[in-house]
């Protein structure tokens, strides 16, 4: 991660899953773009309006949900996904983000 990127992060603020990489991105100057409350059709909507260049959804049923409303070419920002699924949506991601890299 670096200054100019910008993390998307659907999960509370209230968990490690969502501090640490808003400490991340405080850590390094990066911008966290985060939701009060998880909504598939706005997360793709600000993965898309607010350029992020990393997504950490963290949840394969959450990314699954945002992939599915998701314009991915709309996506092509995206240089990393970090998720944790199934073989299935690990392919699907792969095959519909071709450039970005999964952990």
């Amino acid at each position: 991660m670096e200054p100019g990127d910008r993390l998307f992060n659907p999960l509370p603020l209230a968990g490690l899953g969502a501090l640490q990489p808003f400490n991340d991105c405080r850590a390094v100057g990066a911008t966290f773009v985060g939701m009060s409350r998880f909504d598939a059709t706005e997360a793709a909507r600000m993965l898309v309006e607010e350029r992020c260049t990393l997504a950490f959804p963290a949840i394969d049923a959450l990314w699954a949900a945002i992939l599915d409303m998701a314009d991915t070419a709309a996506l092509s920002e995206l240089w990393l996904v970090a998720v944790d699924g199934s073989a299935e949506r690990l392919k699907a991601t792969a095959e519909r983000l071709p450039e970005a890299t999964q952990v």
